[in-house]
């Protein structure tokens, strides 16, 4: 009787069974897969500047002898009017296609692979000072240096534009989108968690878009995108959201075209 009674006892207080365990977190594209898309994305980014360029060509008129023309795409790729409107456009289509490629990985949205929640008013501005510090102290070290602040070609850029807000809004607005949208989001999220991990990534993401500048800028001010780039970086890691170093990309490029203007006259 005592032995049924305390196994009555024991069946009455017995807990119930455990649920089903909780699903793992989703997987983000791993490294292989990111990398692929990148070129991916380089060879869209490509063939829209490429068709928009032709395009403005078209639109220019003039003589299409086949010995000036060469020269004539080189003035218009410089073009302050048409680099303002193609990094513009170009960024209509690329950052669609970050989403897109993120919302198709299992698991996730678009804005949620690519780190595009809702940020603090706080945070977007004292990270975005720190970057204007930064700008700033290398402006003012540059002469030292030997390194002009603003180099020519970005003067005669902005001397060739005849619709200053094309240029602004593509400089402030479309490049840092565009940019950002890929290094600091589809790459940081796939290559964060692979064998890189988040200190690889961030150095890797900023090398490519240093070497991404290459062709533009002499060594030193290729220096300053580099550690800007880690900045980003870890900007990006620490508050765990895409618009701080998106917020600090504009801040740093609205300062050197304020700069570029001034000069510029």
């Amino acid at each position: 009787m005592e032995i049924g009674g305390a196994t009555g006892s024991s069946e009455g207080t017995e807990s119930p069974s455990p649920g089903p365990p909780p699903l793992p977190p989703p997987r983000p594209w791993n490294g292989w897969m990111t990398l692929l898309w990148l070129v991916v994305l380089m060879g869209v980014w490509m063939s829209v500047q490429v068709a928009f360029l032709l395009v403005f060509l078209a639109i220019e008129g003039g003589s299409m002898n086949p010995d000036r023309l060469p020269q004539r795409l080189e003035d218009i790729a410089m073009d302050g009017d048409f680099l303002g409107l193609a990094t513009v456009l170009t960024a209509a289509v690329i950052c669609p296609l970050c989403l897109l490629l993120g919302k198709i990985k299992r698991g996730f949205t678009g804005t949620g692979y690519l780190a595009l929640g809702s940020p603090r008013l706080r945070p977007v501005l004292a990270w975005s000072v720190v970057v204007l510090v930064v700008g700033l102290l290398f402006n003012l070290a540059a002469p030292a240096m030997g390194v002009d602040e603003t180099p020519e070609f970005m003067l005669d850029i902005v001397r060739s534009t005849d619709w200053p807000v094309f240029l602004l809004v593509g400089v402030v607005a479309g490049a840092p989108l565009l940019e950002e949208f890929i290094f600091r989001g589809l790459l940081f999220r796939g290559w964060r968690v692979s064998a890189l991990g988040v200190w690889g990534t961030i150095i890797v993401t900023s090398l490519l878009w240093t070497l991404m500048h290459a062709a533009q800028y002499e060594f030193a001010i290729l220096a300053h995108i580099f550690l800007l780039g880690i900045l980003l970086g870890y900007a990006r890691e620490r508050t765990g959201n895409l618009w701080i170093p998106i917020a600090m990309h504009a801040a740093n490029n609205a300062f050197a075209s304020i700069e570029s203007m001034r000069l510029a006259g």
